[in-house]
């Protein structure tokens, strides 16, 4: 399982992109502006032949998945808090060995998975790096979009 942001880019660009735009970034770790650079022409000649419907369509999805991101932070805190008392219930319930064992290896399971899924999604730097090139290009293509047609912003 991976970030939000690795599922987005694989589906916007595949498998083999996401590989390529990912051991760029990490091999070119040190120097931000040329490998953002780079990888910004790629993905810009990439949605340059794309219609402006589509192009807002895959910018909206990726402010949904920004701010799932975001709810996943918050929401762990609230399952941590949850998991915690629910364990704590049970101990204090005094039920039999058995059900009190299976009940929290349960809650713990779930737990780890929800910490998982936290861990991923908030230290997936090489993954929010490419997402904020892929949303400058998709922000500066809708803007040229709008400069061609003479819209307001």
């Amino acid at each position: 399982m991976g970030s939000e942001f690795q599922k987005l880019i694989r589906k916007v660009f595949g498998r083999k992109a996401y590989v390529k735009y990912a051991t760029f970034v990490r091999n070119n770790i040190r120097r931000r502006t040329e490998e953002s650079r780079t990888v910004y022409n790629e993905i810009y000649k990439g949605l340059e032949g794309i219609s402006p419907d589509i192009l807002k369509a895959m910018h909206e999805q990726l402010t949904e998945v920004m701010i799932d991101v975001v709810r996943i932070g918050k929401n762990f805190y609230l399952a941590a808090v949850t998991c915690i008392a629910a364990i704590a219930f049970l101990l204090i319930m005094s039920l039999d060995y058995p059900v009190t064992v299976i009940s929290v290896t349960l809650i713990s399971t779930v737990f780890l998975y929800k910490l998982y899924e936290f861990l991923v999604n908030k230290f997936c730097y090489v993954d929010a790096r490419i997402i904020l090139v892929y949303k400058t290009a998709l922000e500066n293509l809708l803007n040229s979009e709008k400069e061609e047609t003479g819209e307001q912003a």
